[in-house]
């Protein structure tokens, strides 16, 4: 080849720094980008891994929650979960929805419709503002009268617990109750029977305490003329005497003893026995007026026709009208008369003692007949007698086909009516 061939040579200088930086860049950034879309794909992945976790928590509270929802409902204890400072009902079982139905909440605001509850809404309001758990025992509420104007008092045990759902605190209050009433009720009559079986003892102790010492005088003096007589066998006279006496003693023992008896078997439901035969109550009433002025002076006047026949137990009539007369006078203003009546109504005999005095109050009348039974206003008095005589009274009249009443107002005095029928 010949030298002369070439004269020039031509040198052409291209930079292509930045094309080369530019395709490093962007080969870093494909880099990058792989890595990212790695990333995301990954983040991806997590998300649908949490998603999947979240959904089945989701499931898992929601079945939770309504598995809860049916328990309330389910439970025959009123329970109720209410929101907000005016107690809004959020949710409530049959039985709260019945109870509140009672307090006549005709809206879900409880704190402004419920009427009766008056009681337990500053219970909410405490636990709604402090979050203290609160229960209360016995709490008495009276319900609005119904459609007859009556209202009702129940007694309820209340248990109010906060309800927390967020860190924000209190929401809400759960407010569960439960009636007690009938618990309440029947400890109520256990202590009124337990004071009644008390108050039955004391009177049956006082009785034994009355029934003892009357007894006893009378046994007594019977003791002594026993051997009185002993001693003055000799002197006739003196014997027949004091024999009287003692015979006297004894049937006033028997006259006792039988009116206790008595007393005793018509307390228990049973039926006396009588010996019905023709007589004359008018004769019936003066020997018993006769008898008991010896003792207690002229205060009898009596008020009768001249005769009054009829078929009675005269001597049970006779026993009914003396008890009635020695209340009379033991229970009647000091001095002043009392008077008995007979009445003929035709086909019944009305026969009544009226004394002068202060009256039996209202509440009491019914029960003087009752066994045992001792008016307050005689409880500490000196005529502490068995308590036996009207309930003797009524059940002599009673075995007659008979009743007896009595009337007791201020300033008129009282009277017992016996009404018998003729035959």
């Amino acid at each position: 080849m010949r030298s002369d061939a070439w004269t020039h040579i031509l040198h052409r200088v291209v930079d292509v720094t930045a094309f080369v930086e530019q395709a490093a860049r962007t080969t870093q950034l494909e880099a990058e980008v792989a890595a990212q879309t790695l990333e995301v794909r990954d983040a991806n992945e997590r998300l649908r891994q949490a998603k999947l976790r979240l959904d089945h928590q989701i499931d898992v509270c929601s079945r939770q929650s309504e598995l809860l929802r049916n328990v309330l409902l389910a439970v025959p204890l009123p329970v109720a979960l209410l929101k907000g400072a005016g107690h809004r009902i959020e949710l409530q079982n049959i039985a709260m929805r019945q109870l509140l139905a009672d307090a006549e909440a005709i809206d879900a605001d409880l704190a402004s419709s419920a009427r009766g509850l008056h009681k337990v809404l500053p219970l909410l309001d405490r636990v709604y503002h402090d979050g203290e758990v609160i229960s209360v025992r016995r709490l008495a509420i009276v319900w609005p009268g119904d459609a007859s104007g009556e209202t009702g008092t129940r007694y309820y045990d209340l248990h109010v617990h906060p309800y927390l759902a967020s860190e924000a605190g209190v929401e809400g209050v759960i407010l569960a109750a439960v009636d007690v009433t009938a618990h309440v009720e029947g400890e109520a009559s256990l202590k009124a029977a337990l004071s009644s079986l008390e108050d039955e003892r004391d009177l049956r102790d006082q009785f034994v305490l009355a029934l003892s010492h009357d007894l006893r005088t009378p046994l007594s003096a019977a003791s002594m003329g026993s051997h009185v007589i002993s001693r003055k066998a000799d002197d006739a006279g003196e014997v027949r005497r004091i024999s009287g006496r003692v015979l006297a003693n004894l049937e006033r023992i028997d006259h006792m003893l039988r009116d206790l008896l008595d007393a005793n078997r018509i307390t228990a439901g049973g039926k006396l026995t009588l010996s019905v035969v023709s007589c004359d109550l008018r004769e019936v009433v003066e020997q018993v007026v006769d008898d008991l002025s010896t003792v207690h002076g002229d205060r009898f006047i009596v008020r009768a026709p001249v005769s009054l026949p009829g078929r009675w137990d005269c001597a049970t009539v006779r026993r009914a009208l003396e008890n009635l007369c020695v209340n009379a006078i033991s229970y009647g203003a000091p001095g002043r008369p009392v008077t008995v009546t007979l009445a003929d109504s035709g086909a019944e005999t009305v026969i009544e003692v009226h004394n002068e005095g202060r009256p039996i109050p209202i509440d009491e009348q019914s029960a003087i007949f009752t066994a045992h039974f001792r008016r307050p206003t005689h409880e500490n008095s000196a005529r502490r007698g068995w308590g036996l005589g009207l309930t003797l009274v009524r059940g002599l009249v009673e075995a007659h086909g008979g009743t007896v009443e009595v009337e007791s107002a201020e300033g008129q005095g009282t009277v017992f009516r016996i009404r018998l029928p003729r035959q």
